[in-house]
């Protein structure tokens, strides 16, 4: 079954569904408070919107971000950015890993990390990240939201499919 979670007008792939408005909260948001993002973020502006919009949602109690994972080549890049994001939105303690080059490599454009990169001595590997979380949490408790690509997400799948189910 495919699920959507819209943010703005754009949707995303995600393990619930839903559609959210970051000012309402309904009883469907109220489900998945505790969110794991993986984001290709700096490919194109929307990934960094989310990781914004998000941060808010976070900030005010909406969601509850357990991390993030940046993937999609190049991706310690893209995990520092998202790092950098959330440390600009006060949010220092969020974890964020590094996820895989999802097999490929591409030019990357300039605009791509025009803005402040954490050190990448602050990112842990984005499959410890994925496991550490799950098994630290709560039984049916984790939203998994999917933006970029689905190498991660198919490896933790594939590796801790029990995890994975029971999470």
């Amino acid at each position: 079954k495919q699920s959507v979670l819209m943010v703005g007008m754009k949707p995303m792939c995600a393990l619930t569904t839903v559609t959210w408005c970051p000012l309402v909260e309904s009883n469907i948001t109220k489900n998945m408070k505790n969110l794991i993002v993986i984001s290709d973020a700096g490919l194109d502006p929307d990934d960094v919107v989310a990781t914004l919009l998000l941060a808010n949602a976070h900030k005010k109690g909406l969601v509850n971000l357990l991390g993030f994972v940046g993937n999609m080549y190049p991706a310690e890049q893209r995990a520092a950015l998202i790092k950098g994001v959330l440390k600009s939105e006060g949010l220092h303690d969020i974890p964020v890993g590094i996820g895989t080059n999802c097999n490929l490599t591409r030019e990357v454009k300039s605009y791509e990390f025009d803005f402040e990169l954490a050190n990448t001595l602050e990112l842990l590997s984005g499959e410890e990240l994925l496991i550490s979380q799950l098994n630290s949490s709560a039984d049916s408790s984790i939203t998994l939201l999917l933006i970029s690509g689905l190498t991660d997400a198919c490896d933790l799948i594939t590796n801790h499919t029990e995890l994975f189910k029971s999470k």
